[in-house]
C-alpha cells in the first residue's frame, strides 16, 4: 500500500513541473500557496532599489508578474487573441504627441500670420478686380516716380529721338500726350540741348492757340515731356483728306487768322518758333488751331540776329538759305506765308529737283499764284513772302489786313498790285511748276 502512494503521487507533482500555463497555476494553485520566482523578486528589488515605477500599467485581473518566460509569453498570446486586445495595447503604448487629424490634403505652411490690418477702409472696389502694381506697397517710391499720376495708353506718333504717347492724369482725367525721348540718341548734344529749349520756352508761355506745357521728368534714361492732347490732325492731314488736295479760301482764312496770333503771341514774349509748317499746326475737333514742335525756337530779344541754318527746306526764308545773319519775327513771317499759299493751291510756291537748286528759287523769291486765287489772296500772300525781311510785316499787321476782314475778300474782280521787288532782269523767267519731293501731293 505504501508503494501505491508513492506511485500515486508522483502523477501530481510531474503535471505540476512542466506544465507552466497560466491558467493552470492560478486554477491549480491557491493565491495564498503560491511563491515568488527568482525573476520577479530581482525585478521588485531592482524597482525598490532606484525607486523606479513601471512605465506599463498592469492589467484588471493579473494582481503580479508572471513568474517565468514562459508565463510572460502565454499572457501575450492570450491578451492579442482576447476581444479587448486593441483597447489593452493602449495602455502598454506610449502616448502620442504628433497631431491624430485625418487630413484628405496637404496644407501649405503660410509664411507670413494671416492678420488683418486695421484702420483700412473696407470698400468692395478696391478689393475687388485691382490687381496690384509692382512698387505699389512702396508709397515712397510712387513720390519720387511723378509719371505714377499718369495712365499711358497707345503710340500716337513716333520720330528718330522718341515716340508721343496718349495718357491720362489720373486724379483729374485730363487727356494728355506724352513725348519720351531716349537719351540714348541723343548722340548729338545740340540735340539734347533743344530739347531742353524747348521745356523752358513752353513754361514761359500760355496761349489758346499754342500747345500748353504740363509737366517734365527728367530720368536716367529718358526724358518725359507731358503736353497738352490735342484730338484732331495737323493741317497736312487735312488737306490730304480733301478732294484736290486743297482748301478754299473761307476755310483757310480761320485757320491762318489764329495761327497769327499764336505767332504774334510768342514776338511779343520775343519767342520765334522758326519751324512753322503745315505738320506743326494742329486743328482740333472744334475747329481750334495748336501750335506743336518748339524744337528749334529761341528766345532772345527781336533786335537781336541769329545765323544758325535751320528749319524745313520748303519754309526757310531766304536769309537762312542765304547763311546770313537774321531776326527772328521775319523768319516766322515767311513760313506762314509759305503755309498759306499751300492751304489755299495745294502746292509749295518753291519747288526743285534737289535742295540747291529750292534754294536758288527762295532767294530769288518767283513764284506763281494760279487764276482761281483771289486777288486780295495774293496781294496778302505777297507781303508775307517778299525777300527784304525788313519789308515783311508783323504778324499783328497782318491781322488787320481786309483779306480778313470781309467776305468780298474771297472775290478776284479786285486789282492786284505788282510788287516792286519783282520788276528787275529774272521777272518774265519762267518758273517750272515740279511735283516730286517739294509737292503735297
Amino acid at each position: 500500500m505504501e508503494e501505491r502512494k508513492t506511485i500515486s503521487s508522483t502523477p501530481k507533482i510531474f503535471v505540476k513541473v512542466p506544465i507552466r500555463s497560466k491558467s493552470n497555476v492560478q486554477s491549480a494553485t491557491p493565491q495564498s500557496i503560491k511563491t515568488p520566482s527568482k525573476i520577479s523578486l530581482t525585478y521588485n528589488t531592482w524597482l525598490t532599489r532606484f525607486n523606479i515605477q513601471p512605465k506599463v500599467e498592469m492589467i484588471k485581473g493579473i494582481s503580479e508578474l508572471p513568474s517565468s518566460p514562459s508565463e510572460k509569453f502565454i499572457d501575450t498570446i492570450t491578451k492579442r487573441n482576447s476581444p479587448s486586445s486593441d483597447i489593452r495595447s493602449r495602455a502598454y503604448s506610449k502616448p502620442s504627441t504628433k497631431n491624430t487629424t485625418l487630413t484628405l490634403s496637404p496644407v501649405k505652411k503660410l509664411n507670413k500670420p494671416l492678420t488683418k490690418p486695421e484702420n483700412v477702409s473696407r470698400v468692395p472696389s478696391q478689393i475687388i478686380n485691382k490687381p496690384q502694381i509692382k512698387g505699389q506697397n512702396n508709397p515712397a517710391s510712387n513720390r519720387q516716380d511723378p509719371l505714377n499720376d499718369y495712365i499711358i495708353g497707345n503710340t500716337i506718333g513716333s520720330g528718330s529721338y522718341g515716340t508721343v504717347k496718349y495718357g491720362i492724369h489720373k486724379s483729374t482725367q485730363r487727356k494728355v500726350a506724352i513725348k519720351i525721348y531716349d537719351k540714348a540718341k541723343f548722340s548729338d548734344i545740340a540735340r539734347q540741348k533743344s530739347v531742353q529749349n524747348e521745356i523752358k520756352i513752353l513754361s514761359k508761355i500760355e496761349h489758346a492757340n499754342i500747345v500748353r506745357l504740363y509737366q517734365s521728368v527728367d530720368m536716367p534714361k529718358y526724358l518725359y515731356i507731358v503736353l497738352e492732347f490735342v484730338s484732331g490732325c495737323s493741317l497736312s492731314t487735312m488737306m490730304k483728306r480733301k478732294i484736290n488736295r486743297r482748301m478754299e479760301e473761307f476755310e483757310a482764312n480761320k485757320l491762318f487768322r489764329e495761327l497769327l496770333l499764336a505767332l504774334d503771341y510768342l514776338h511779343n514774349k520775343s519767342v520765334t518758333h522758326r519751324d512753322v509748317k503745315l505738320e506743326n499746326t494742329l486743328v482740333d475737333q472744334s475747329g481750334v488751331v495748336k501750335l506743336i514742335d518748339f524744337g528749334f525756337a529761341t528766345c532772345f530779344p527781336n533786335d537781336k540776329k541769329a545765323k544758325i541754318f535751320c528749319g524745313t527746306p520748303s519754309y526757310m526764308a531766304p536769309e537762312i538759305v542765304s547763311k546770313k545773319e537774321y531776326y527772328g519775327p521775319p523768319v516766322d513771317i515767311w513760313a506762314a506765308g509759305v503755309l498759306l499759299y499751300a492751304l489755299i493751291t495745294g502746292n509749295f510756291p518753291f519747288r526743285a529737283n534737289s535742295d540747291k537748286d529750292l534754294y536758288k528759287q527762295i532767294s530769288r523769291g518767283h513764284y506763281v499764284v494760279p487764276e482761281y486765287v483771289s486777288i486780295a489772296a495774293k496781294h496778302f500772300i505777297a507781303k508775307m513772302l517778299c525777300v527784304d525781311p525788313n519789308k515783311r510785316p508783323r504778324a499783328g499787321e497782318l491781322l488787320k489786313d481786309p483779306w480778313f476782314r470781309a467776305s468780298s475778300a474771297f472775290s478776284i474782280t479786285t486789282t492786284f498790285p505788282h510788287r516792286a521787288e519783282a520788276e528787275d532782269d529774272d521777272q518774265n523767267e519762267p518758273v517750272e511748276f515740279i511735283k516730286p519731293e517739294h509737292s503735297l501731293d
